[in-house]
């Protein structure tokens, strides 16, 4: 396997539910796009697992986990075939977080 796909096989297995967080502790060399994917695939996990509990109040949870394996796979092809992902939401999200923890 070529150096090539083996880091998109990497990004894409970012979008698989906790592998993002073992690749996150256990991945020596990180790329700036590992790095991204990882942060993308924990939040989307995280987001999944919050709303999963609030929709099961409301029978939802199907519909939720349905929602959230297409856009892991969605987004686990997308980077796969080494194309960019930009989610400017999470990245609005994750700057007022850290906006929000700075020491002045």
């Amino acid at each position: 396997m070529s150096e090539s796909n083996n880091a998109n096989l990497k990004n894409a297995l970012c979008y698989v539910p906790f592998v993002a967080f073992i690749l996150f502790f256990l991945e020596t060399n990180k790329s700036a796009d590992l790095l991204k994917n990882i942060k993308y695939g924990a939040w989307l996990f995280i987001a999944y697992f919050v709303v999963q509990f609030i929709a099961g109040l409301f029978h939802l949870s199907s519909l939720i986990f349905v929602v959230y394996l297409i856009a892991s796979i969605y987004l686990g092809y997308k980077a796969y075939i080494g194309e960019a992902i930009e989610i400017e939401w999470m990245d609005v999200i994750e700057d007022k977080i850290k906006k929000g923890f700075e020491v002045k």
